[in-house]
């Protein structure tokens, strides 16, 4: 635990730290004096990001490594449970794991791969690590997503009907704002949402479209900022959020705060909240 290692310096767990805007946030982090848990799926890519922060820093307690695939909600407890080992101290938890999966995949739990890592998985780790964010004083917890929102009848939260990949994102970035409105009501701490605009990583290249590819590319080339300055972008928003005391909001690089509009229905809280307890309540640490 940092605590055992006599370290007092603030404790911060980056999902999807090994690519693209989660690792630029870790080594950011880690830069001014933070303890990163890195976690990602990749067990040589973990390492690698892991001996970076050490090396970097010139501590080798900076970061922890952690490998485990996040559409796993068995995965996603396991990694709750080794963080509890870890640390009795949380100020940050960055929810920023995701993959556009292009195919109608049902995760071993039976849930839509895309809704798993992008809202089932971030609520598992946010539900689970809840009393340690309680205790520490001023936390956090973010979940980084793209713009699109989809609504959708939470009955088919396995996607039956026709499938699309962007669709999919979609309808887990609605999810996951609407259900962290309600959540951040609940809690002691803060619960937001980060969109950080068009970043120059790999994650819709995937696409199989190649005029889509081609688009993105061009898009990127002519607007995308890099990583780097999107982690700058976020650890700024973070800070912003702190002094507003804001919770249960939308922040998004280069706009103010807001309280965002979901479309939703005045059932679709209650279902999706249902929805989500019934998921990973039987995953949840055991009091």
């Amino acid at each position: 635990m940092s605590d055992h290692l006599g370290v007092r310096a603030p404790v911060a767990v980056v999902t999807g730290a090994t690519d693209g805007i989660g690792r630029a946030t870790a080594l950011r982090l880690a830069s001014t004096g933070w303890i990163v848990a890195v976690v990602g799926r990749n067990s040589d890519r973990v390492a690698s990001t892991a001996a970076e922060i050490a090396a970097s820093t010139g501590r080798a307690d900076a970061a922890y490594p952690i490998t485990a695939d996040l559409t796993s909600l068995a995965q996603t407890a396991r990694v709750v449970d080794e963080l509890r080992s870890w640390t009795s101290r949380l100020d940050l938890l960055i929810l920023n794991a995701n993959a556009i999966v292009q195919q109608r995949i049902l995760t071993a739990e039976g849930y839509e791969a895309n809704l798993a890592i992008g809202l089932l998985s971030r609520a598992l780790m946010a539900r689970g690590l809840e009393d340690v964010l309680h205790a520490t004083p001023n936390a956090q917890v973010v979940g980084v997503l793209g713009e699109g929102l989809t609504r959708f009848d939470i009955a088919d939260a396995a996607f039956e009907r026709e499938f699309s990949a962007m669709t999919a994102v979609g309808r887990w970035q609605w999810a996951w704002q609407l259900w962290t409105s309600g959540y951040a009501a609940q809690v002691p701490f803060a619960v937001n949402s980060y969109q950080p605009g068009l970043v120059r990583t790999k994650i819709l290249m995937g696409d199989p479209r190649p005029e889509f590819r081609a688009q993105v590319q061009s898009m990127l080339d002519a607007q995308g900022v890099t990583p780097e300055n999107s982690a700058l972008d976020l650890i700024g928003a973070l800070k912003r959020a702190h002094q507003d005391r804001l919770t249960g909001g939308y922040l998004a690089r280069g706009a103010e705060p807001e309280v965002r509009a979901l479309g939703e229905r005045e059932s679709d809280r209650e279902a999706l909240d249902t929805f989500v307890r019934a998921a990973i309540g039987s995953y949840l640490p055991r009091p």
